[in-house]
């Protein structure tokens, strides 16, 4: 692969550097976990070989120097000062310990020479600097051996022209999908926060207990606490992820409607912390005093449809972005009815938010009418869903466009398939549970529910976005967008 934007473009280090602080953050919080047995040293083995692999990516795929691990390591570091802080922190002190000016700025360098390392490793594996095969220039297609006709929109070559820069490593999709990731797991979080019923566990907020939220010990997070702070502090980082891809975004020649997209993701982004916030002290406040707490549950309801609604804007915004949204022939058709699935899709995303209400509503009230509906609208969504991930999965045109569809159906059927299969397991963990004692492996069951659902949230909206697209150019040409 190659990259095709200029050497100003410093997408490939915000990509690279947000990916591995979200790889690193997932190890953490997944070794971290109580109840773990993961010993210190192996984590810390961890998230070193996680450090040099980010940085043997920024060699493999950037086509700068080997410096580009050194970018991408102050990228990584200044986001996992955010961690540092409580790892530093004293337990006896509410503030940082007399080193902290210089483990802070030591813990950046660390970074630094972790990705320089990994640079250096991924340049050496990149073997000879390559533009990538030649493309139609109508629709952008590889053309493994040259013809008159593209094999993929059988256009004229003589007349489309043959670009000779290769596909190329498109920063800004794969930095949105970075941001995806880490929404993904900022969900999982919650789920595990709502399972274990840990949601009051921190009673203030900005601060925990008290202290600055990035400075809480380490050692002082256990039980509930653990799972409520972190999921905190997850926010954090997709909110500076989600601010960092928009300010991107608008830095570079874009069409408007991928940057109001990107100052959507922002608003809502900003809006879920707000909700998270006033779930644990209904009102904005500094106090940690309970008597002036006022918990708002029906807030951790919004708060948990607004977080799947957040996961399916960003996903659009990676797609509209994308070459094959924006490079699609004319001549693009995904099944002969494309034009009757967009409807149809409508209904089932639909549904699905009417399904992830209700969920949400059970999980926080456990009334059991709530139940009776969610199992009763389930039967509808599953169908909804298989039907329209087999007719996208039925799209044969040999286009970017069309394999991007056909790819989100497939992964909407097998996503679809496995949720039933946790839905059953989560029904059975309800049926089981103690009230006030969640067994872990409730927990575990519950969350996988929660957050297959927030995946099917996702490829929905990819299906319904590539429906839409293909529908548009059946009837009129692809008009010349702006880069995006």
């Amino acid at each position: 692969m190659t990259e095709t934007r200029g050497r100003n473009d410093i997408g490939d280090i915000l990509t690279i550097g947000f990916g591995t602080t979200v790889a690193m953050w997932t190890i953490g919080y997944l070794c971290r976990m109580p109840g773990s047995s993961v010993p210190n040293f192996m984590l810390f083995g961890l998230l070193i070989a996680f450090g040099v692999l980010g940085g043997a990516a920024a060699g493999r795929f950037s086509r700068r120097s080997w410096t580009v691990g050194l970018w991408t390591g102050l990228v990584t570091g200044f986001l996992n000062l955010l961690l540092v802080g409580s790892l530093i922190s004293r337990e006896d002190a509410p503030g940082l310990i007399e080193g902290a000016a210089i483990w802070a700025p030591m813990s950046i360098v660390l970074m630094m020479v972790l990705t320089g390392v990994g640079a250096l490793i991924g340049r050496a594996t990149r073997g000879t600097p390559h533009t990538g095969a030649p493309q139609c220039g109508a629709c952008g297609a590889s053309l493994f051996q040259l013809a008159n006709n593209c094999p993929s929109c059988n256009k004229p070559l003589d007349a489309a022209g043959i670009r000779r820069d290769g596909a190329g490593i498109e920063w800004p999709v794969w930095f949105a999908f970075v941001a995806v990731a880490a929404t993904v797991l900022l969900i999982a979080a919650g789920g595990v926060v709502t399972g274990a019923q840990a949601g009051l566990d921190v009673p203030d907020w900005p601060n925990t207990f008290g202290r600055n939220m990035f400075l809480y010990p380490l050692a002082r997070m256990t039980g509930g606490i653990y799972f409520e702070h972190t999921h905190r502090l997850l926010g954090s980082l997709v909110g500076l992820t989600t601010i960092a891809l928009a300010v991107y975004t608008w830095s570079r020649p874009r069409r408007p409607a991928v940057r109001e997209i990107a100052i959507l993701a922002v608003l809502l982004v900003v809006a879920q912390g707000l909700l998270g916030a006033l779930r644990v002290t209904g009102k904005f406040t500094l106090s940690e005093d309970a008597a002036q707490m006022a918990p708002q549950l029906s807030l951790a309801v919004v708060h948990g449809i607004l977080a799947q609604l957040f996961l399916g804007v960003l996903v659009v915004l990676a797609i509209l972005m994308t070459r094959a949204w924006r490079e699609a022939p004319a001549t693009a058709e995904a099944t002969r009815d494309v034009a009757t699935n967009v409807p149809l899709s409508v209904i089932a995303l639909a549904l699905l938010i009417c399904q992830l209400a209700i969920g949400a509503v059970y999980r926080h009230y456990q009334v059991t009418w709530a139940l009776h509906l969610h199992l009763t609208i389930a039967v509808l969504l599953i169908a909804a869903l298989i039907f329209n991930g087999i007719r996208a999965a039925a799209a044969r045109q040999p286009l970017p466009i069309t394999r991007a569809f056909r790819l989100s159906g497939r992964w909407l059927n097998g996503l679809a398939g496995f949720q039933l299969l946790l839905g059953l397991g989560a029904l059975v963990a309800v049926m089981l549970e103690k009230p006030g004692d969640p067994h872990a492996w409730h927990v575990a069951v519950t969350t996988a529910h929660q957050t297959t659902g927030a995946l099917l949230m996702a490829f929905t909206v990819a299906v319904l976005a590539w429906e839409t697209r293909l529908t548009a150019l059946r009837s009129r040409p692809a008009p010349d967008f702006a880069p995006a």
